[in-house]
């Protein structure tokens, strides 16, 4: 048995951490390595603080991945160094989007680090991603421990912040639209206060999407272009794709369908060089409403195909149910009512399982659509009823709109219209509606033949529908919203 001095064992040190370097290097810089890959080199006779001065060598001296250096800390038996290591890694797995990664690696973090800064980074990285896996239990429980340290030793305004706008993305989600709000403008003024542009633009893009949602998108724009110009502060290309596309999203709910357009393919081509494969997929889903709303249904359809498969791919199970939804639409345009209905089964499924609030409504408002464009549909109460139920649970006057104006119509082939769903379209064709939306109802109202919707009123609305449509798209954007809203028979034109 040879013993080494302190100069020699560095030496046999940097060689071990150089082979461990060369022969096991993961293939991508955020790759797992898995421990079965290293028995031959580093073996069961390899002791605890050999491999810990491998970790502490590579760290130094090489560009080892975080996921390499937590597997070498946890075999050293270094619990708070390969905790840091795991949430570095679990920082790096959100940036791709790479859930199982991130989950793995937080799991370790949070099981080895008592550390709340280890903690934090940890949570933070999980949230990003349970952005996109609709975990929102987990989310919450995952945000009240961020609360508990942003308030605690070490503190900024930057932690108070970064909680307030995940807040208010999670009650956002699930139809707070109360508690989003003040979360939302909490973590705007935080953020401000704190002049750090990457919270400005994140919290910024939260009150612009829900502010798109509740109908008020010229409000959604002003502030989704401040979110761009905060993110142009920041110089990141990531973020500044999740401003682009809000604004995209913004401008496609006001009508401005050419300018939606060209936003999105920007946030598109952005995520895609940053290699967030995921939120790719979800910005090409959003693109192809756009062609539907312009009449593309061929090219529509291309899209939210691919778009589906790439949300598959990824695992991102709410981008593709909604992408579903949104092909079950193109298909009914096209006259594949069966095929229709079977997409909306399937992204109805999906929105029940994630409690995607607004992807249910949609889906149950649109099944009563079907049931317009072929009559005679036995239980087309019935979907109107779960119309009802669906768009309320959103709390959004827009969509609580469309589906009270579908489910009026669809109780009149039955003769039997509740007398306060014609109260409510009453009121919302006398008030401030987005203008897609007020065709729906005064098309209702033409239906009704109810005395306060005259035969030209349906003109005036379509005519204000297509105000921001450039001239060569009118004509199909007309088609598809006589064909999406079912308005055959009820157009004041000849």
């Amino acid at each position: 048995m040879l013993a080494c001095s302190r100069r020699s064992g560095a030496w046999a040190c940097s060689r071990l951490a150089r082979s461990l370097a060369s022969r096991a290097r993961p293939s991508s810089r955020f790759e797992v390595t898995s421990s079965a890959r290293w028995p031959s080199v580093c073996g069961p006779t390899l002791s605890a603080r050999a491999r810990g001065q491998a970790a502490a060598w590579l760290e130094e001296n090489t560009d080892a991945s975080p996921s390499e250096l937590a597997t070498h800390w946890e075999a050293a038996g270094e619990a708070e160094r390969a905790g840091r290591a795991h949430a570095r890694a679990a920082r790096c797995g959100a940036a791709v989007g790479d859930v199982d990664a991130v989950g793995r690696h937080v799991a370790r973090a949070l099981a080895l680090s008592a550390d709340p800064w280890v903690r934090w980074d940890a949570l933070v990285a999980r949230d990003d991603v349970l952005q996109l896996t609709a975990d929102r239990a987990l989310q919450r429980e995952g945000l009240d421990e961020l609360e508990v340290i942003a308030w605690g030793p070490g503190a900024t305004l930057v932690h108070r912040a970064t909680v307030s706008w995940r807040r208010c993305y999670v009650a956002r989600i699930s139809a707070e639209h109360d508690l989003a709000e003040t979360q939302g403008l909490n973590a705007i003024r935080l953020a401000d206060e704190a002049l750090d542009a990457t919270l400005s633009v994140a919290a910024r893009i939260e009150m612009a999407l829900l502010r798109a949602n509740q109908g008020r998108a010229r409000e959604a724009q002003v502030i989704a272009q401040q979110a761009l110009g905060f993110a142009a502060c920041e110089g990141g290309s990531w973020i500044g794709a999740r401003a682009r596309a809000t604004l995209g999203y913004a401008l496609a709910e006001a009508g401005v369908l050419t300018e939606a357009s060209s936003n999105y393919r920007i946030a598109a081509e952005a995520f895609a060089r940053a290699g967030d494969l995921r939120r790719a997929a979800v910005i090409h889903g959003n693109a192809a409403t756009v062609l539907i709303d312009r009449g593309s249904l061929a090219e529509a359809d291309s899209q939210l195909r691919a778009a589906i498969e790439a949300a598959q791919r990824v695992g991102n199970r709410a981008a593709m149910a909604i992408s579903q939804h949104n092909l079950g639409v193109v298909l009914r345009l096209q006259g594949a009512s069966d095929g229709a209905r079977e997409l909306q089964a399937r992204a109805m499924a999906e929105g029940v399982s994630l409690r995607a609030a607004r992807l249910v409504s949609a889906v149950a408002t649109e099944r009563v659509y079907l049931a317009l464009a072929e009559p005679p549909v036995d239980d087309i109460a019935a979907l109107a009823a779960g119309a009802l139920e669906a768009a309320d649970a959103t709390g959004l006057a827009p969509l609580k709109l469309s589906a009270t104006a579908a489910a009026a119509r669809a109780f009149a082939r039955v003769d039997a219209v509740p007398a306060e769903l014609r109260t409510a379209l009453r009121a919302a064709a006398g008030g401030a509606t987005p203008a897609l939306t007020r065709v729906e109802v005064v098309a209702a109202l033409r239906e009704l033949r109810d005395e306060s919707c005259g035969a030209r009123d349906i003109d005036r609305a379509l005519e204000a529908a297509l105000v921001n449509i450039d001239d060569v798209d009118r004509d199909s954007c007309l088609d598809v919203i006589a064909r999406r809203f079912v308005l055959r028979g009820l157009l004041g034109r000849s």
